[in-house]
């Protein structure tokens, strides 16, 4: 029987397949682009996803072994235009029509962007097979030469303005002696050490003000590399000189319109920009991230302009999003044992309710099911109340100079009528929460789960009695202790580009505060537990 069912599938797969074309929709002379092929000769090291984005025209996506359900129900419609191919359309992909012309651009793409890698004179070939309207084109990449940097030589403005600052930096700059020389190394330094001045007080400094020059003629196969910062950019000239200095904060300005009715203490707190203070590039980013995560805030704008030869003003201005909301939503449903359901829900929130930047959050839920023609029914409530606090309750704001922890309460109760049983659950949490650059982490001193059961049907616990987590899900039990999560991503992006990793660690810990109660709680002789009701 079972081998029956296993030719009846492969014979079934076999004739979706047969039937499958992704090339019907096409027009005469057309073909669909399969795949786009890098192939390195001379490096087999290379990385060829460094230079495939460069690729201007990409086939479609694959999803299994190389094949895109989407392209065959899109070409279901083949030429015509009834109902069911306009649905066939909407509902697929369109196959990428090849573009021959798009080749000559993909491969001076390439070219450019492995100079910029540090590869100087490489080659590209590409080449096309073409076989029942299907495409397939490869690129033929050969590596040009590198050079090895054999020695660096620093010039830096005659005030001598930048000398004590650049030599205690020299450790960590990027480019270094042996290594190869690259545009996107040296691109990468400028910003490294432009970003380093501009912590240090250099406002107007950027990494346009980086000249580098390379000798590759001297010495074969090296390079000479001169390191240079000047006090004019990339796109003036020495006219346009403008000597560096270190600038401070003058002016600081907080501006929100007046329907934005929150204590100005708060505001106050999370600026970290002060008069008399060095200019600081980090202090006003994390200056912006901080008011950014007031909820309350619909966008936040630090701007930062020179009022003198050697100071600057920071204007703060922040706006305000929707104060307070609530959403209904009702849900029906049905199950294959003949139940149907409603399922009603209210949430409401408010960003400001204690004109701090806290932010509450109310839900009441539902759901209500009955067997037409039958007593047999079930009910569930549900309310949860959870309020944040933009602060790290019991330590000062001031506290901190990155980004502010936030604290969060949480409580919630759930009822549940059901043949089988009826059951009460509470739970609680107090807690902390914040995110540094790449960490993210929950730390809960204090968190609260009960579980109380009534009238439990035996027959339903014995079905559920080979798995020990759910069973214990269906006795009373009191949980009272701690708990928390540590996440580390080494990728933020929301779409991440490429492969990534991450590491997460959770832990709880109960029982061992409530031990301590011991004494006063009835113990069961039995069982040697103690009990709490």
């Amino acid at each position: 029987m079972v081998s029956a069912l296993c030719l009846v599938a492969i014979a079934v797969a076999l004739a979706l397949t047969q039937s499958c074309s992704t090339t019907k929709s096409l027009a005469e002379g057309e073909s669909r682009l399969a795949k786009n092929e890098i192939k390195v000769e001379n490096d087999k090291r290379f990385k060829t996803g460094e230079i495939e984005p460069y690729i201007k025209q990409k086939p479609n996506s694959s999803f299994i072994f190389g094949w895109n359900p989407f392209l065959c129900v899109y070409n279901w419609s083949g030429h015509s235009n009834s109902f069911f191919a306009r649905i066939s359309r909407k509902l697929g992909t369109a196959p990428v029509v090849f573009d021959s012309t798009q080749i000559s651009p993909s491969v001076d793409n390439i070219i450019r962007h492995l100079e910029y890698l540090g590869y100087y004179g490489s080659t590209v070939e590409a080449s096309v097979k073409t076989n029942r309207k299907v495409s397939k084109v490869k690129y033929n990449v050969t590596l040009g030469k590198q050079y090895t940097i054999n020695g660096i030589r620093y010039v830096l403005p005659e005030s001598g303005v930048l000398d004590e600052d650049f030599c205690a930096d020299t450790n960590k700059v990027l480019v270094k002696k042996g290594q190869y020389l690259s545009e996107s190394l040296l691109e990468e330094e400028s910003r490294r050490s432009s970003t380093y001045f501009r912590k240090h007080g250099y406002y107007s400094l950027t990494k346009n003000n980086y000249f580098f020059s390379a000798d590759t003629l001297t010495t074969p196969g090296e390079a000479f590399l001169e390191y240079r910062i000047n006090e004019y950019t990339r796109n003036e000239t020495t006219k346009d000189a403008v000597p560096f200095r270190k600038f401070y904060f003058n002016e600081i300005g907080i501006n929100y319109p007046d329907n934005l009715k929150i204590r100005e203490k708060v505001l106050r707190d999370l600026n970290l920009i002060h008069p008399g203070d060095m200019y600081d590039e980090t202090v006003v980013n994390r200056t912006y991230s901080r008011y950014s995560a007031l909820n309350i805030l619909s966008s936040v704008n630090v701007a930062v302009k020179q009022s003198d030869t050697a100071s600057v003003n920071a204007d703060i201005s922040l706006s305000a999003s929707k104060i307070q909301g609530f959403k209904l939503n009702i849900e029906a449903s049905s199950n294959s044992s003949g139940l149907l359901g409603i399922s009603p829900g209210l949430s409401f929130y408010h960003k400001n309710i204690f004109h701090g930047g806290e932010v509450l959050n109310l839900n009441f839920t539902g759901n209500f099911q009955f067997k037409p023609n039958s007593s047999t029914s079930s009910t569930e409530l549900g309310v949860s109340a959870g309020i944040k606090f933009p602060k790290f309750i019991f330590v000062p704001v001031q506290r901190f100079k990155k980004a502010v922890p936030s604290t969060e309460i949480k409580a919630s109760y759930n009822y549940q009528n059901r043949p089988e049983y009826t059951r009460n659950i509470i739970s609680y949490s107090f807690g902390y929460s914040g995110s540094y650059k790449k960490l993210h982490f929950q730390f809960n001193p204090t968190q609260l789960n009960v579980v109380r059961i009534y009238d439990m049907n035996q027959d339903f616990l014995e079905t559920i009695s080979s798995n020990i987590f759910l069973t214990s899900s269906y006795y009373d039990h009191f949980d009272f202790g701690a708990g928390g999560t540590i996440y580390y991503t080494t990728c933020t992006d929301v779409n991440p580009k490429r492969s990534y990793h991450y590491f997460k660690f959770q832990f709880n810990e109960a029982g061992n505060f409530l031990s301590l109660f011991n004494p006063l709680l009835p113990k069961n002789s039995a069982t040697g537990k103690h009990s709490i009701w």
